[in-house]
């Protein structure tokens, strides 16, 4: 009686081959499965910002369509009128858990040496958020004719008037009001975490060396800006960063006037001057 037939084991040959082919295939796929969480991130991050850019946009119609306070919008205050860090600010009056869209997914408010943040309320946290306000457009009022550019030079000295006639040559026009800046984790957000951007405050660079920026017009645009050797790292005469942007009245014979870091009130930068 002939014996049943066994089905042929592999050779050591034939799974090395397919260990091989499996490997090679992960190869390839991993690369094309990171560069698509990426996108995912950078574009969860995106629509973060523009929630927030509903929520201030909605503020805005409640109050003379002007946009809110830079102090206030992510902080609350005591029984004294003094800020409070452990309580939300106006934001949650706008967006349920606005904790969530203050975070990008990709950094999730971690600070530069990458330790996971904590809770941002109440708790201890490395960064309480990675979108911060330009806390010298508060009072904006929404369809202001202002006009803001930046230096294209970022090397150039940061003088507070720019001439008419010299803002031709050492500025370059930004596409609106720019309100809410996804910022750079070193240095001045990890080390100063209240929710400005302004002074030497940078654009973080990690969505392919570029970030955020949310305009009073509610657009969010990624943008790339200079950054010296040192990448995120603070290095004043290389990098772009708030000292570098001008605004004026749209009249192409006003002044340019640098935005930050000379303690505007609320509402200047509707008539940008001295």
């Amino acid at each position: 009686m002939p014996r049943p037939a066994h089905p042929r084991a592999f050779t050591l040959i034939e799974l090395l081959v397919v260990i091989a082919i499996i490997a090679l295939l992960i190869g390839i796929l991993l690369p094309s499965l990171g560069a698509a969480r990426d996108a995912a991130q950078t574009t969860i991050c995106a629509q973060n910002m523009r929630q927030i850019g509903v929520a201030m946009t909605v503020y805005a119609t409640d109050y003379k369509e002007q946009l809110w306070p830079a102090e206030d919008w992510a902080f609350g205050r005591d029984d004294r009128g003094t800020i409070d860090r452990s309580e939300p600010g106006i934001i949650f009056d706008y967006v349920q858990d606005a904790h969530e869209i203050c975070g990008c997914p990709k950094n999730k408010r971690r600070s530069g040496d990458g330790r996971t943040s904590g809770t941002l309320y109440g708790a201890y946290t490395d960064l309480n958020f990675d979108y911060t306000m330009f806390d010298e457009i508060q009072g904006y009022r929404l369809g202001q004719e202002v006009q803001v550019a930046r230096l294209t030079d970022v090397t150039r000295a940061k003088p507070v008037r720019i001439t008419a006639t010299s803002g031709d040559t050492l500025l370059t026009a930004m596409r609106g009001v720019p309100v809410y800046i996804e910022e750079s984790t070193w240095l001045y957000n990890q080390q100063f975490t209240e929710g400005y951007w302004g002074n030497l405050d940078q654009i973080t660079d990690r969505h392919d060396k570029g970030g955020h920026i949310l305009y009073a017009d509610g657009v969010v645009e990624r943008t790339k800006f200079d950054k010296g050797p040192r990448g995120e790292k603070v290095e004043e005469r290389e990098d772009f960063t708030a000292n570098c942007i001008f605004a004026r009245v749209n009249n192409g014979n006003a002044n340019w006037w640098k935005i930050t870091d000379r303690g505007q009130k609320y509402g200047w930068i509707n008539s940008p001057s001295n």
